[in-house]
């Protein structure tokens, strides 16, 4: 029962990377966004996909799973955003003469 529980409850977590990801979406920015953090949160629920496969536990392979995508797609979209905004880095300072 704690097993199941849990596998609902990280699922529901996971979900809340979508949130995220639909709020880039209506906005259209990214600017308030750590990639850092969103970088480390995917590797992390990769290293648990690839547990939960080790020990064939499918809660933590779903719930994980679920993470993993909704924070790849964070990453995503703040890559797209940020690009967007600033589209040529290494030009983006103008000198007036």
């Amino acid at each position: 029962m704690l097993a199941l529980a849990a596998g609902i409850l990280g699922t529901l977590v996971g979900f809340g990377f979508f949130v995220q990801a639909y709020k880039l979406v209506a906005r259209r920015s990214a600017k308030d966004i750590s990639y850092t953090t969103f970088l480390l949160i995917s590797i992390t629920s990769l290293t648990w996909v690839i547990y939960g496969f080790q020990i064939n536990n499918w809660p933590i392979i779903i719930a994980n799973s679920v993470g993993l995508l909704g924070s790849l797609c964070v990453i995503a979209l703040t890559i797209h955003y940020n690009t967007a905004r600033n589209p040529n880095p290494d030009n983006s300072r103008v000198e007036s003469r």
